[in-house]
């Protein structure tokens, strides 16, 4: 899937083919990070949300017949039926092109910022992923309920999407949000199922505890970045399924992330109350001895913690998770730890994008690359920190993109190496530094 930029701060343009794992490099200020904001706001709920108060405002975007047909039928007749594969096929493309068209505003809103991007455009294409899009539409599943009145259902046996309105006399308002929720939603997550950024600030909020984070929720009026990551560390906090089948896998990840950080991570119950139930905290255990709060944790542990969290109670198949310098406050060795992690994430069916600093991790990810074509993939798992063949992560899986003169660049050729000018111009100046002195 490709997005194109134009005029996003320092990036004049910039055409980025987002695969499962995504990898932005560069100096410092040219646009990453606010590429990454784009990706987020627009292809996750932010962008949903706009949409939908857009379109509802009949501004800009052109009516849908066939969604104001159900709704139509659900206000006169309390049921009402959408073919959702039609549906996509016709409109999901249009769908993702409106909400390119609002990223100004989007943006504004997502970074709280009252910096206006003049001059901002955003293209998306699905390219090659269209199929897959459509497929996801097939299969996606759709059980929803409001207050015992609205319900929406997917028959089993084609992708048809039913809403049923058992209350009359309930305002045009309420059927009118609970019919574009669910119907662009499918859309949306039939992209990517969720969208979970994890900002640099993320080391300050980890240290609260659930009521401090639901207090800085409360105090965000916005559809901001840090909502979204407060959010669902509070959903994290009060999960109580932890046996899913379908998400055994991530729990077994988590514990495999705690085994880089050498000790647990959790939510346990202090001695105080919020909202009536027992308040908790995030706490780091190193040993049966030593249970620290996460203040008191190393910043290394702080930094991942939200990963491990997030992976124990929330990660499902299909969702994109975005880390700004996932290697902030860790050792060389740690980054290539992480970095074999991370190709495990994808493997196991996430979607990952990264900006990052760090030429350990870029480096790596080329052997990670240049494994997934061995011949003796369990030989070469010996050569790893983790051992693990399921780091090896085939080179189509893979995009790097170096930021530099208003534009970002894919720098993985054909064979699978990452031409990194940005690292390697600084090792040799400092060489050259050092060969001059002596």
């Amino acid at each position: 899937m490709k997005i194109t930029l134009h005029h996003l701060g320092p990036i004049e343009q910039a055409d980025i083919d987002l695969r499962p794992l995504t990898v932005f490099i560069g100096r410092n200020n040219t646009g990453k990070t606010w590429a990454t904001n784009v990706i987020a706001s627009v292809f996750g709920l932010p962008g949903q949300k706009l949409y939908e108060h857009t379109y509802d405002a009949n501004r800009t975007i052109k009516k849908i017949p066939s969604l104001d047909l159900l709704l139509q039928q659900v206000i006169d007749k309390g049921e009402g039926e959408l073919d959702l594969l039609q549906f996509a096929t016709e409109h999901g493309e249009k769908y993702m092109d409106d909400i390119a068209h609002l990223a100004p505003k989007l943006l504004r809103n997502y970074l709280k910022s009252d910096h206006l991007f003049k001059g901002l455009e955003v293209n998306l294409v699905l390219g090659e992923v269209k199929e897959i899009f459509l497929e996801r539409i097939k299969t996606f599943a759709v059980v929803n309920e409001q207050s015992g009145t609205l319900s929406a259902m997917r028959d089993n046996s084609q992708p048809i999407l039913r809403i049923q309105n058992k209350d009359k006399s309930l305002s045009p308002f309420w059927v009118k949000g609970f019919i574009y929720d669910n119907v662009f939603g499918v859309i949306r997550q039939a992209i990517y199922r969720n969208i979970y950024p994890f900002p640099t600030e993320r080391l300050a909020w980890v240290v609260q505890n659930f009521s401090q984070l639901k207090q800085s929720l409360d105090g965000f009026v916005d559809d901001g970045h840090e909502d979204y990551f407060l959010g669902w560390m509070v959903e994290a906090a009060t999960a109580n399924d932890l046996n899913k089948e379908s998400t055994k896998q991530y729990r077994e990840l988590a514990h495999e992330l705690e085994g880089i950080l050498e000790g647990k991570i959790n939510f346990v119950n202090n001695d105080t109350e919020f909202m009536n139930q027992p308040e908790k905290e995030l706490r780091f255990q190193i040993n049966d001895k030593l249970d620290l709060e996460m203040s008191a944790a190393s910043s290394m542990v702080q930094g991942l913690s939200a990963l491990v969290i997030y992976l124990r109670y929330l990660a499902q198949h299909g969702e994109l998770i975005i880390i700004d310098e996932p290697e902030m406050n860790l050792h060389p060795e740690a980054q290539v730890q992480l970095m074999e992690f991370l190709a495990m994430l994808v493997n196991a069916g996430l979607h990952v994008l990264i900006t990052t600093h760090s030429p350990y991790m870029v480096d790596h990810l080329a052997n990670l690359m240049a494994a997934a074509k061995s011949e003796n993939k369990a030989e070469a798992s010996e050569l790893f920190f983790l051992e693990r063949t399921e780091a090896f992560i085939s080179q189509d899986k893979v995009s790097v993109y170096l930021f530099e003169n208003g534009t970002a660049t894919n720098v993985v050729d054909d064979d699978g190496i990452i031409h990194w000018g940005t690292f390697g111009e600084i090792s040799n100046y400092l060489s050259d530094v050092y060969a001059h002195l002596i």
